[in-house]
């Protein structure tokens, strides 16, 4: 990292919190805006979709605890200024509607993160974690021990302890995608929490407060727009196909009529194939299935070019559902 770039500032100087709240406002419509443009057939879901494992995710979490980097907010300023965003003339209008404690400074304290940040339900997966580690372990003490009462294992008591505390963590932890649903699912199939009522009970409750209140964005339920885009190409396949084999005997010269239709359908198959089917991120894992079998049928049949089958493997790549 250079130090000496003004993105960087050596120094974690407090920040306004004006300057944060108009950086996180930048911010935000900045990824709309950009997301519109890379992801114009998601619409207006376009920025739900994050691309990970590439160098910008790497910028970001280097590092086991991903601290490694200075907090965003130390480069807030620096970036509002580069982009002409005079966010200091907020300062009074907003001190004015009394909307935010514009006054203080942001001293950089960050509450600790989750180990399985920054995946969605972070930290429920944590508590599962900790808790399936306390049921092996104690099984092992258990089983190795060979002790008929548990608690004449030496250390079992403590293990109990951390166990229900982590039961506990799990209960409080609130699920908010499939992730973290059938993580707490699967703890209740697992024998020493499904035959004891307590944590049986607990886990069940939390689980179906979960469901209750579970965030409709975690979940696609609209259909994957690959496979429309994909029903349209195999009907211009098809009548491609019909074309090229409809009409003149062999031996004879094609009519002009039948050259056009051939033509024109051609022209039409590729319309769909290089300006729809390459350009439509598959969102599920059927899409992706779809998308990955027809183009290994379709470029093994048209005999095209590596060039197509590198832009449907970049869209299998930069799908959600993987």
């Amino acid at each position: 990292m250079n130090t000496h770039d003004p993105i960087f500032p050596p120094v974690a100087d407090p920040v306004e919190r004006i300057a944060l709240l108009n950086y996180a406002t930048w911010l935000f419509y900045e990824r709309r805006l950009l997301c519109a443009e890379l992801y114009p057939h998601l619409g207006s879901g376009a920025d739900r979709f994050i691309l990970g494992e590439n160098v910008a995710w790497d910028w970001h979490f280097r590092g086991p605890d991903h601290t490694q980097l200075p907090q965003p907010s130390t480069r807030a300023v620096a970036v509002l200024d580069m982009v002409g965003l005079n966010w200091r003339e907020d300062r009074e209008r907003l001190r004015d509607l009394d909307r935010e404690p514009v006054d203080i400074d942001d001293a950089g304290a960050r509450p600790e993160l989750p180990r399985s940040w920054p995946r969605v339900d972070a930290d429920v997966l944590d508590a599962v974690s900790d808790l399936n580690n306390l049921i092996a372990a104690i099984a092992v003490l258990l089983n190795d021990g060979g002790y008929d009462d548990a608690y004449d294992a030496p250390g079992y008591e403590e293990l109990e302890q951390q166990r229900d505390a982590a039961i506990k963590r799990v209960a409080g932890a609130r699920a908010r995608s499939i992730l973290g649903l059938s993580a707490k699912a699967r703890l209740l199939q697992i024998d020493s929490v499904g035959s004891c009522a307590e944590p049986f009970e607990l886990i069940a409750r939390s689980l179906a407060d979960d469901l209750a209140g579970v965030e409709g964005r975690y979940f696609n339920h609209a259909p994957d727009p690959i496979l429309a885009v994909l029903a349209a190409c195999q009907e211009a396949d098809r009548a491609y196909d019909v074309a090229l084999n409809t009409g003149t005997p062999p031996g004879e010269n094609d009519p002009p009529e039948a050259l056009e239709r051939r033509y024109e359908a051609h022209d039409a198959l590729f319309a769909i194939w290089h300006g729809k089917v390459l350009k439509t991120v598959p969102c599920t894992r059927d899409g992706v299935k779809a998308l990955a079998r027809y183009t290994v049928d379709f470029l093994d049949r048209q005999g095209l070019d590596d060039e197509d089958a590198r832009t449907a493997l970049g869209l299998i790549a930069r799908s959600p559902a993987l």
